[in-house]
């Protein structure tokens, strides 16, 4: 995305949650919100020009395996040293799924 107020809802179920995200110089950042908690933010600036700039974000933990909604949004907000404002969200994880019930 390179539009600041872009915003993906999704649900999931399991244990454990983490984001596979690009980070770069020219990268902006990201909030994100779990079964509506407040919003967490995480900058995905990183200075360095390393060609493979993938980064593994673990964004929930739970006890049980459960639905959870999961909100990730655009900010507006960016790191001083960021040459732009780009979102590249690669991959949502998830691990603990709970056995199916008949």
């Amino acid at each position: 995305s390179t539009a600041p107020g872009s915003e993906i809802s999704f649900e999931i179920e399991g244990t454990q949650m983490a984001l596979l995200v690009h980070k770069g110089n020219d990268q902006g950042t990201i909030e994100y919100s779990v079964d509506g908690g407040p919003f967490q933010t995480l900058s995905l600036y990183r200075g360095d020009r390393a060609q493979n700039n993938s980064a593994l974000q673990t964004i929930g933990k739970f006890d049980e395996a459960a639905r959870h909604l999961v909100v990730i949004r655009h900010s507006d907000k960016t790191s001083p040293e960021s040459s732009g404002n780009r979102v590249e969200l690669r991959m949502l994880l998830t691990a603990g799924f709970s056995a199916g019930k008949e």
